[in-house]
C-alpha cells in the first residue's frame, strides 16, 4: 500500500481521470486486479486498454476453437 495518504492524494492529483465517474469505475476494476499503486501511473487510454484486454480474454474463453 502507499506509504501515506498524502502521497496517495499527490499521485491521484497527477492523473487525467480523477473525478470522472466512468474512469473511476475502470480504476476500481484495474486496482482490484493489479493493486492501487499500479493504476496511479495509468492515463485514460491505458485504463481503457486494460479493461478491453480483460474483457477480450473473458469473451475468448467462451468461443469454441
Amino acid at each position: 500500500m502507499l506509504a501515506s495518504n498524502a502521497l496517495f492524494r499527490q499521485q491521484l492529483q497527477k492523473t487525467d481521470w480523477a473525478g470522472d465517474p466512468l474512469y473511476l469505475a475502470m480504476v476500481t476494476q484495474v486496482a482490484v486486479m493489479n493493486g492501487v499503486e499500479s493504476v496511479l501511473s495509468l492515463n485514460k487510454t491505458d485504463l481503457a486498454l486494460r479493461i478491453a484486454e480483460r474483457e477480450k480474454g473473458r469473451i475468448l474463453k467462451h468461443v469454441p476453437n
